[in-house]
């Protein structure tokens, strides 16, 4: 195969699972007996902001462009979708990971890990998501998240997985008792505008305690308030 059959051939495959992740993080709601936001709709819309990102990437692979899709330094995507139901635009903000784990099967294969800051229509409150696209993330009591901003101390955080209980998933949540504002999202957020790479780790069921590293220089919450659809 030469390597130009191997670049779209990658390029093919980053669309797909990358249509996967938009459809599974608009249909994606928080933990029950959260307030964090209701349940996204106008899932065609993300699908295709996600179409033209991996169309940026295969524009930027034929100009020169070195690496799978996934490692391109296309950095963060700001998507936004109508929301049927309650009115309004809900808000995405979206990166994946520089590295790649390979868990144990049924779970094996490299895959990028995904991290979205989300805003629901009608709320004021920003929620951020960590997912894979195989595997069992552990939450609750089993696991934490850690977390942390270039050099800084890491921050702990709760891990709560959605109200569907996909195990791909998980909720940063604020350690019990601390919703005091600031809270460590807050500060996540707000730190995160200034840093170059965020380190997450999770906990994956029989695969250890993976750390992913995002590229997160040039966040902007601004950019994701004023998101608009595609």
């Amino acid at each position: 195969m030469d390597t130009a059959t191997k670049v779209v051939l990658t390029i093919l495959v980053s669309l797909v699972l990358g249509i996967a992740l938009i459809v599974s993080l608009a249909m994606l709601s928080a933990p029950s007996g959260s307030a964090r936001g209701a349940q996204a709709s106008a899932v065609a819309d993300l699908a295709a902001a996600n179409a033209a990102q991996a169309a940026a990437t295969a524009d930027y692979h034929a100009h020169g462009g070195i690496g799978s899709p996934l490692d391109s330094p296309l950095g963060w995507s700001y998507i936004a979708s109508k929301n049927e139901m309650a009115g309004g635009l809900n808000r995405f903000a979206i990166i994946d990971s520089t590295n790649t784990v390979n868990f144990d099967q049924p779970y094996e294969g490299d895959q990028h890990a995904h991290l979205v800051v989300r805003k629901m229509a009608g709320s004021s409150e920003y929620e951020v998501i960590i997912s894979v696209d195989r595997g069992q993330l552990l939450d609750g009591d089993q696991a934490g998240i850690k977390a942390r901003l270039d050099d800084a101390a890491p921050i702990t955080f709760d891990a709560e997985r959605p109200s569907d209980n996909d195990s791909t998933h998980l909720f940063f949540d604020n350690p019990l008792g601390r919703d005091i504002r600031p809270t460590e999202l807050d500060y996540l957020l707000v730190m995160a505008q200034h840093a170059k790479t965020l380190k997450v780790q999770v906990t994956a069921f029989e695969n250890g305690s993976p750390v992913f590293v995002f590229n997160v220089a040039g966040f902007d919450l601004a950019k994701l308030d004023n998101a608009k659809p595609y």
